[in-house]
């Protein structure tokens, strides 16, 4: 294989440096900083001691040395990016968790609503006055936020939903 040329060697630090700050930027980061931005910074450092061993090594450097600790802290990076990834796929299912059972919970309070909606007097006359004025201001309060919480649902939902009236 060839030498890549004194131009290529020197377009390479560029990309090399550029590398390295990122990682710095990152070490420097009081969060930890992105791991998938170090993964790839990693890599790119890689890349160069890789492609310009012959020269490092003609200058004293043990690129072997080297790849060998670079890949131990790709490692620690790689995990940190699984245990990022897991958790972002925890928050996601929670999410989406809450989602439905706020959809599932807007579902019976739409129904319950429909429900006191449509009873008769004689219905409403079988509640306890005390009681019916407080039937009447929780109707009322839901009455007000129902068109808030169906618009939160999606639209086949809140179609089936409105379809029910």
């Amino acid at each position: 294989m060839n030498d890549p040329s004194a131009a290529e060697f020197e377009e390479d630090c560029r990309a090399l440096d550029a590398a390295l700050g990122t990682m710095l930027d990152q070490d420097e980061d009081p969060d930890g900083g992105d791991p998938h931005e170090h993964l790839a910074a990693s890599e790119s450092i890689r890349q160069f001691y890789v492609k310009h061993r012959s020269r490092l090594e003609a200058d004293g450097i043990d690129v072997t040395a080297f790849l060998h600790e670079l890949a131990g802290q790709v490692k620690v990076y790689a995990k940190a990016v699984e245990a990022e990834d897991k958790a972002t796929d925890a928050y996601l299912d929670a999410r989406a968790n809450q989602a439905e059972a706020y959809a599932q919970l807007t579902e019976y309070e739409f129904k319950i609503l429909q429900y006191f909606e449509n009873m008769s007097e004689a219905d409403w006359a079988a509640i306890p006055p005390e009681h019916q004025k407080e039937v009447r201001a929780a109707l009322d309060r839901v009455k007000e936020e129902m068109p808030e919480w169906l618009a939160s649902l999606p639209i086949e939902k809140r179609r089936q939903l409105e379809g029910l009236e």
